[in-house]
This record gives C-alpha cells, structure tokens and sequence, in this order.
C-alpha cells in the first residue's frame, strides 16, 4: 500500500487531467451493433468485450478516480486508462491531448479516443501555406490544427477515428502499439499489417497514420483510423509535396487511402472504439474491471487552468500559422527520414535567419538543427561546423546520423 502522502501527489496529478462528470456505464454490446451483414462479409456478431455483464470499468472523471483509489494501493499494473472525449472540437482534443500528456502519473498507460469536425493536422515544423490550400480552408470553415508532435498534413472529420498512446518511454513500443491496431481490426473481421514508417494497411492501402512525440521521458504515439472520411477532401484541403508522393508510386494522396466502410459498409464508430479498447486491455492483461474509464467534455475548462490555456494556444494564430518571414533562399530535399525544407536569410556572409519545414517523424532534431543553423557562415566549412555540433546535442544515434546526411547535403546544395 502506498504512503498517504504518496497517494495525495498521485491524486493531485491525477486531478490536473482536469476530466468531467462520468457516463452512465457502458450499454450493452447489442445496442450498438448494426443488422446483421451478408454473409459475404465476415464482421462477427461481437466485439471481444468482457464476457460477463459484471465486469464492468471503473467509468468516471480523473478526479473521482483518484479519490477512488486514495490509500488503496495503485500499481504500475493498474495504472491502464482508457480515455473518450464526447466533443469534437479539434483544439480541445488536441489540448487534452497534450494536458494528459503533461500531466499523468509516469507509471501510467493510457489510450484516448476521439474525433474531430472537419479539420486539417499539421506537423509541428510544418509550412502551412505549402502543405495546405489555406483559403479554401477558410472558406469552407474548415479548422487548421498544428500538432505539438512530427509527421505530415492529415484531414479529418466525423469519418475518422483518432487513437493516441500515452506511456513511459521505456513502456513505449511502437510495434506492440500497431500490433493493437492490427488486432482490434482482426476481431472486426478485417486482415491488416503495419508498413513504411508509420502506416496499417489494408490490401496495401492505408487506413492508419500516425505521428510520434517524445518529452520528459513520456511518449505520445498518435494516428487515425479511417472509417468513413470524405477522400475527396483531401485533395480539396491539401497540397502533398510531389517528391513525396512519387517517392510512394502513387498519383494523388486519395489513391493511398482506404476507407473501412468500402470493406465492413455496416461498421460503426462505437464498433471501431471498442475493438481498439479491448485490444488496448487484452494486450496489457488487464481485466477491464481494473481499468479506469474517463470522459472528456468542455467542462473541463472550468475546472483546469492549464488546460483552458493550453486550448488557447493551440487556436492562437502565432502557433498555427507562425511569423513565417520572406527568406532569400529555399533548398528542399526528401530523405528517407523526412523532407527538409530550409529557408535561409543571409547577411553578409551569415546566415541572418532561417526555418526549417519537415514532416519529420523526430521535431525536436528539426528544430535542433534550425537553431544551429543561425548565425553562421553562409559556407561549407559553416554548415558543416555548425551541423556537426547539432548532431552531438541530438537524444540517439539515429538523429546524429540524420544531422549529418542532412550536412552532408546542405554542403553539396550550397
């Protein structure tokens, strides 16, 4: 049993995640399931939910699940949640996000489910006047969001269901992560594997992404399932970069994607969140009556500064769209890792100013290697210089090596 005043932090950290009143607990499997399908199609008739009607999660806010577990022992084992928002407004999703991510214990797991309106993700070291057509986004009001993590522009709306991973670094593991995924499809009838960097696919078509963020020994691994998205949207609201797309062998980002329902037509939202839950719990081996279920609603505003403040940043224009300056250079190359698209103003001889756009899988060596890059010569010998101490300050070996092949390139380009 954990010491009262262990458990008093431990509900004070749990407390700032800021969550609302609980649902009602969960309906019974019946409710939400569709008609029966052809034969043809091999959705079973359950989900591989719990078989018994008692066992049920402890649902309710963070707050009330903290006070649940004061002086009663909470182990690294039970320390698994499951996390629903019920609104859909991007920048308080991708807000809590970011707050849960901050905020919960460092022995916690945890998977958050959500979806968004009509929206338009960015990469935090994204250009968005070259990754996105911003008028028509504004026309059809349709929301741009920067992500706090790395990777590429993605559209969503109600046809998307979006999935993140919340743990330790050293709990992190992408593949068992995708192998969830894979899982939670397989018990819906639907045969996928993980491919390229980031991807699930279907018959060699996507129907997940993801994104990655590492900090304070946390990880955040972030995607979307795709159910029912407008694919025409994508071309409408995006603008890939051509060396990335012909680097896929594809024509058009909408020749890339799968939708689930082309396979499962009766398939529902609750179907594709509970088959990911369960999958989520069975891998962990943890009985569903031990985990702690949380909902997520506007309400929580009122009830936590930081994260009210955090939804104001993430809707503050200096952090979606940037002061993004004119530069006097442009220099772009795709790497296996990433595109870098580097902007520079130079000043006799030095480098006065630049930006770095990636859709880089690791921001923080992008934004590393940006703020070497300022102040020095505009020179070969600088670069390299410069680059070199950029890669010493990178967290692994794989980033050090990426600095320098991207050295080794800004050299051959200058």
């Amino acid at each position: 049993m954990l010491p009262s005043s262990t458990c008093t932090r431990l509900c004070m950290q749990l407390r700032a995640a800021g969550c609302v009143r609980s649902l009602a607990l969960p309906l019974p499997l019946a409710l939400a399931l569709p008609p029966p399908l052809p034969s043809s199609l091999s959705l079973p008739l359950s989900l591989p939910l719990p078989s018994s009607a008692q066992h049920r999660p402890c649902r309710r806010s963070f707050a009330a699940a903290a006070g649940a577990h004061e002086g009663t022992p909470f182990t690294e084992e039970r320390a698994v949640h499951v996390v629903r928002s019920s609104t859909t407004d991007p920048f308080f999703n991708i807000a809590a996000e970011d707050h849960l991510f901050r905020t919960l214990p460092p022995a916690a797991e945890v998977l958050y489910l959500w979806q968004n309106e009509p929206t338009v993700f960015i990469g935090r070291n994204q250009n968005p006047w070259k990754e996105t057509h911003t008028q028509q986004l504004e026309r059809d009001g349709v929301h741009l969001v920067r992500r706090t993590s790395g990777g590429g522009a993605v559209y969503q709306d109600l046809g998307n269901v979006c999935w993140t991973f919340l743990s330790s670094q050293s709990a992190h593991n992408k593949h068992d992560n995708n192998q969830c995924l894979v899982d939670a499809l397989s018990s819906l009838g639907v045969t996928a594997e993980a491919s390229g960097r980031n991807d699930i696919v279907v018959s060699g078509s996507k129907v997940s992404g993801s994104a990655f963020r590492i900090a304070n020994n946390r990880v955040c691994h972030h995607g979307t399932m795709l159910l029912n998205v407008d694919l025409s949207a994508m071309g409408k609201y995006l603008n890939p970069n051509k060396a990335k797309l012909e680097s896929k062998g594809v024509k058009s980002v909408q020749a890339r994607v799968l939708n689930l329902r082309s396979i499962l037509p009766r398939v529902t939202t609750e179907q594709i969140m509970s088959a990911i839950s369960s999958s989520f719990l069975r891998q962990r081996n943890v009985p569903v009556e031990d985990s702690i279920h949380v909902d997520l609603d506007h309400d929580s505003l009122a009830e936590d500064e930081q994260l009210k403040k955090m939804v104001h940043k993430m809707k503050d224009w200096v952090w979606r769209f940037g002061e993004t300056p004119a530069f006097e250079h442009n220099l772009e190359h795709r790497f296996d890792w990433g595109i870098m698209d580097v902007h520079v103003d130079t000043k006799h001889g030095l480098i006065n100013n630049v930006k770095v756009f990636s859709d880089s899988l690791h921001p923080d060596m992008v934004d590393i290697v940006q703020s070497h890059m300022k102040a020095i010569p505009y020179s070969v010998e600088g670069v390299r210089a410069a680059m070199e101490i950029a890669a010493q300050a990178c967290a692994s070996e794989f980033e050090q090596e990426c600095v320098r092949e991207f050295s080794r390139w800004l050299e051959d380009a200058l």
